[in-house]
């Protein structure tokens, strides 16, 4: 049902929060960020390989690896993993 419906926009930011907390981000690294935000609002869930495809490439064209160093980016994989999860285990019950 989520994935039908996406996620409300502050349940996006509170799951991405961790990953937010305690760091000053480049405009560049804001505009990305936004964009996952806003994926996962209309859309409810967001594989990693999506970060490759426009509209983020448009702010980086080779991968988010030039955004965010691998520590960090290991932490972006993991929470929309999470989200992921999260939102399936939605759609799973709604269906039962």
């Amino acid at each position: 049902m989520r994935s039908l419906v996406g996620l409300e926009r502050e349940s996006v930011v509170e799951a991405l929060s961790e990953f937010l907390d305690d760091t000053t981000f480049s405009s560049k690294q804001i505009e990305f960020l936004r964009l996952i935000v806003d994926h996962l609002t209309q859309n409810g869930v967001m594989e990693p390989s999506v970060l490759y495809d426009p509209p983020f490439t448009d702010y980086a064209p080779s991968g988010p690896e030039v955004l965010f160093p691998s520590e960090r980016l290991n932490q972006l994989h993991i929470r929309l993993a999470e989200i992921n999860a999260r939102a399936r285990h939605v759609v799973d019950r709604s269906v039962s």
